[in-house]
């Protein structure tokens, strides 16, 4: 039995994914040595890479620095985990410099990918966001300096990592 035929050709310019939480890495720090949580390599990761792969779509995950931050604050400064000016962060197995904490967490998750040689699936983060107080307008404010700090950060990857990426952004969370 033959392909099916897609009755309005819309199969390529569709694209289907799933996110993950960033829960599913089993390292993410240093970034380069990123990982995958083993139990669900073979049963979640490989199956589901494997689909994205073959329709050539994206893997979409949350990235939350705030929870890597307080889960970590005596090592993570604030001023990293917020995109503020800090001296950066020097990971020794790719001699990458970060300078916030979102960047690290995309290259670990780049590294999982890699590790398991699926590195030329694209990343989409889908959702982010930090909790704060006060105004609406303090938060949409804040929301609009995230956003803009973020596009500044993705090109900056894209520069060291030598590929361009296709971003999208679906929410942003207070």
């Amino acid at each position: 039995m033959g392909p099916k035929k897609v009755k309005y050709n819309l199969h390529s310019s569709i694209k289907v994914s799933s996110p993950i939480a960033l829960s599913a890495l089993q390292n993410s720090y240093p970034s380069s040595t990123g990982s995958f949580r083993p139990e669900l390599i073979e049963l979640v990761f490989k199956p589901m890479l494997d689909f994205l792969h073959q329709i050539g779509s994206f893997l979409m995950f949350n990235a939350y620095p705030f929870f890597a931050y307080k889960s970590n604050t005596d090592v993570i400064s604030l001023d990293y985990a917020l995109f503020r000016e800090n001296p950066g962060v020097v990971d020794a197995g790719n001699e990458f410099r970060y300078f916030s904490l979102f960047d690290a967490q995309i290259d670990a998750v780049f590294a999982a990918l890699s590790s398991l040689k699926y590195d030329d699936i694209r990343m989409v983060v889908i959702e982010t966001g930090w909790p704060s107080k006060g105004t609406r307008m303090r938060l949409v404010q804040a929301s609009k300096k995230l956003m803009r700090t973020m596009e500044i950060s993705s090109a900056q990857i894209e520069e060291q990592q030598g590929s361009s990426g296709n971003y999208l952004t679906s929410s942003v969370f207070n």
